[in-house]
């Protein structure tokens, strides 16, 4: 694990910025998977900011609400809206499935066609879920359907109860994991994923087993 902290957050969104435009530059047909979340708005809008080419990468996004739509609405939004990915290099989780066990396995079957995830971009929920893996996930969870704690519908200010997301385990299956972490609030969940037991009980503290695992913060995330 490698740990980057900045001083604001306008410094922690430009390295993660940075991160990608030296994934694709090196990979022109990078497959990145991407989250949403209000982490994610200020590394968006840098990313966006220096108009680097997507027009031969693809995208995996970690998760979408069942029965919904709001997080691709958001990625349309906040990024796909503003740089040149091609709408067939899309790969997103219909929350509106009828069959969400054969959703999520052909969205695990065009991860593997695509030869896997180069570089994973996380954000974390204060109880520390990532995507929507929720405290006791298991570390070789696979892409499915989760019920959503009552904490992360709060924080998320949604009516959903259910969503569908990646596994930890296919996160984890990342070439590189960059997590991302902005804001006091996030402070405590960041020590518990820097010095806390690895386990279940903190999804995003599977991490630390990553072999390229890097975390980004900016002073408030990391307490300072």
């Amino acid at each position: 694990m490698q740990i980057i902290i900045l001083r604001s957050e306008k410094e922690a969104a430009a390295r993660v910025a940075d991160l990608v435009a030296e994934q694709v530059k090196k990979k022109k047909t990078s497959v990145l998977g991407l989250a949403t979340g209000k982490t994610m708005i200020p590394i968006y809008r840098e990313i966006a900011r220096r108009k680097i080419n997507f027009s031969r990468v693809k995208t995996f996004n970690l998760d979408e609400y069942a029965g919904g739509d709001s997080l691709r609405k958001f990625m349309e939004r906040n990024f796909f809206g503003k740089v040149n990915l091609k709408e067939k290099n899309i790969f997103f989780l219909d929350g509106k499935a009828r069959d969400w066990k054969s959703e999520c396995s052909l969205f695990e079957g065009e991860i593997r066609r695509a030869g896997g995830i180069d570089l994973q971009i996380l954000g974390v929920g204060r109880n520390g879920h990532i995507g929507f893996n929720e405290p006791g996930s298991s570390l070789k969870s696979r892409t499915r359907r989760v019920r959503l704690s009552l904490s992360t519908r709060h924080d998320n200010g949604t009516r959903f109860g259910y969503a569908l997301t990646m596994g930890v385990g296919t996160i984890m299956s990342a070439r590189r994991i960059v997590l991302a972490a902005l804001g006091g609030r996030k402070a405590e969940i960041v020590g518990k994923v820097i010095d806390g037991r690895t386990g279940s009980g903190v999804p995003a503290s599977f991490l630390r087993r990553h072999r390229r695992f890097l975390l980004v913060l900016d002073g408030a995330a990391a307490g300072e």
